[in-house]
């Protein structure tokens, strides 16, 4: 099967299609209405451009209204919860040092009971938990998960709905719901 690209040519199509980071940019810019390109800049570690392009592939895809600065929450969460699964699939990694996420952040950990089994962790050298590696949307996530705790907490939400497992999911989900809820009242 052969893929049609509009004649704009193929790497104008591609840089319409999501991408990971992406989701990161969304969560931090839901947190803050007052939000700027310097202030995301520097908290994320991302260039001003690459934030614009993220930007305009999110309000292309409908999860970003550039006319009042905000996310589309409905939309953005139905995103997370039912396709963000596809378009990031997570990928484990060996045992090793990191930041805890999916079930074992302080936001899900009191939801379910204490396990044997190793913790899932994003990667990174000054993480206080050994683990199993889960690969980050977005290989600054662990860094900013550091210097961020908030947007950590979110990221993590967001790697248990990637992990497919039905219960984490829906916690999950309810946990996403909350915190979206929160962020819509923030703005208004």
């Amino acid at each position: 099967m052969a893929f049609h690209f509009p004649e704009s040519g193929k790497d104008a199509y591609i840089d319409r299609v999501l991408k990971p980071q992406d989701i990161v940019v969304l969560l931090k810019v839901g947190m803050d209405p007052k939000w700027s390109f310097p202030q995301l800049s520097d908290s994320l570690g991302f260039s001003v451009s690459a934030l614009h392009r993220s930007l305009r592939r999110a309000a292309e895809a409908g999860l970003y209204d550039p006319s009042r600065r905000s996310v589309r929450s409905a939309a953005f969460e139905e995103f997370l919860v039912h396709a963000l699964k596809y378009l990031a699939p997570p990928r484990q990694t060996g045992e090793t040092r990191g930041i805890p996420t999916a079930w074992e952040s302080p936001r899900l950990k009191d939801k379910f009971a204490p396990s044997e089994r190793l913790p899932l962790v994003w990667p990174y050298a000054l993480g206080d938990r050994s683990g199993i590696g889960l690969e980050p949307l977005h290989p600054s996530v662990p860094s900013t998960a550091a210097r961020d705790p908030k947007l950590g907490e979110r990221l993590a939400v967001v790697d248990a709905l990637r992990l497919g497992d039905a219960r984490l999911a829906e916690i999950a989900a309810h946990e996403l719901r909350e915190m979206l809820s929160s962020d819509e009242r923030r703005a208004a």
